[in-house]
């Protein structure tokens, strides 16, 4: 196996995988509504992973990468609805309609440039992964706001989580 498939596909995707499996069972033994969006959110990164895996071994598979974009989107948006079922419960909002849309057209736009970048050999912009790091900036900063109004730890430390990893996409 390739070392850099290795490090760019498996490892994360099995991670991601582990990460879905723990927020299983989080859920499993406490019944919290949020860790059932973060076991979705992860559900969604391991598909990510694995449909990523599939356009490695079986270029150029477009569908592939539209769908992989598709779940790192359902992924976001999973996140994104875990900043509210931590102050109570889900209620849809326009807005969350908004936001998978966005995402939706920002997929879509990145399907378009790599089919266009992929005929002339450019690798451009992902406006998909500004979209996931933009969602990820908003809720480090919902989750700090929630950590300083409850005075928790855990939290504090799943915002700065969030800002790196939005960071470091």
């Amino acid at each position: 196996m390739n070392s850099i498939a290795t490090s760019i596909v498996i490892i994360p995707g099995v991670v991601a995988l582990l990460l879905c499996l723990l927020f299983t069972y989080l859920y499993q033994q406490s019944r919290q509504a949020y860790f059932r969006a973060w076991q979705i959110a992860w559900a969604c990164y391991s598909i990510h992973y694995a449909l990523d895996a599939f356009r490695y071994y079986y270029p150029p598979a477009q569908a592939a990468f539209f769908f992989s974009s598709l779940f790192s989107v359902a992924m976001g948006v999973s996140i994104f609805v875990s900043t509210r079922l931590t102050r109570g419960s889900f209620r849809f909002r326009w807005y969350d309609a908004a936001l998978a849309l966005a995402g939706t057209a920002a997929a879509c736009i990145d399907l378009r440039n790599h089919l266009l970048g992929h005929a002339a050999g450019q690798h451009p912009l992902s406006l998909g992964v500004l979209f996931l790091s933009a969602v990820l900036l908003y809720c480090s900063a919902a989750f700090y706001l929630h950590a300083h109004r409850k005075g928790s730890v855990a939290f504090q430390l799943l915002a700065f989580s969030l800002a790196l990893w939005a960071v470091w996409r």
